[in-house]
């Protein structure tokens, strides 16, 4: 393991051990549900559960959804078709914009699938938890491939921020309440980011996405100047 390696490594356990132990303390010292203010009323600590199969920010893209969590699930089904296609594709002798059409060819086909999927099954119940957890495993994976496939540091190091975060609200599944423990409320968070009452790793999830948009920005705007000299 190189340097670099050991170093994202370490950035991993970090998060992980930090979210783990404020989620902790956060169960055993605060009250439940009840407002403790921090910074006045703009940041608090309010201790609650999330009962839901998702965050704020997948229940907003999914709000006029009938049944959430099969969408969640038939999303994941082709995020792990994806992913097989990307692992298979990726050393085969193809040319980048065929590869390119043919995993959009992939979306496009599952996503019509998914669509007579929930219309033939528009009542189909599943639980929250099992939602939560399958679609938390997926999502980590699915970083996992693009993490091994990349050798950009910058990309690596904010994918690895992002999955470490997964792997903190996953673990949550695993001991009581069973649920993904929130419990810091800061006003205005929910209308601008979705995440309502949140905890570290949420954040760290939105600070590692936001980093890696900008990181892919700043590659495509780096190959169109060398492109155009």
């Amino acid at each position: 393991m190189n340097n670099t390696n050991k170093k994202l490594l370490l950035i991993s356990i970090s998060i992980v051990v930090v979210d783990l132990v404020t989620k902790i303390m956060a169960l055993n010292f605060l009250p439940f549900q009840n407002q403790v203010n921090l910074i006045g009323e703009k940041v608090t600590f309010y201790l609650t559960y999330n009962m839901g199969s998702s965050g704020g920010q997948a229940a907003y893209l999914l709000r006029h959804e009938s049944n959430k969590n099969l969408s969640l699930l038939l999303t994941s089904i082709s995020m792990i078709l994806l992913m097989i296609y990307i692992i298979l594709i990726n050393k085969t002798i193809v040319k980048k914009k065929h590869k390119w059409l043919m995993g959009i060819g992939i979306l496009f086909v599952t996503s019509i699938i998914s669509m007579v999927i929930k219309k033939q099954f528009p009542d189909l119940i599943i639980s929250n938890w099992t939602t939560s957890m399958v679609t938390k495993v997926v999502g980590i994976s699915f970083n996992l491939v693009i993490f091994y496939m990349t050798r950009n540091t910058y990309i690596r190091l904010f994918i690895t921020i992002i999955i470490s975060s997964g792997i903190g609200n996953l673990i949550s599944h695993f001991y009581y309440p069973y649920r993904v423990i929130d419990f810091i409320d800061i006003n205005g968070s929910y209308e601008l980011l979705r995440i309502g009452v949140s905890n570290l790793a949420d954040f760290a999830i939105d600070f590692g996405l936001c980093g890696l948009l900008i990181t892919l920005i700043v590659i495509a705007i780096k190959k169109i100047i060398n492109y155009a000299n």
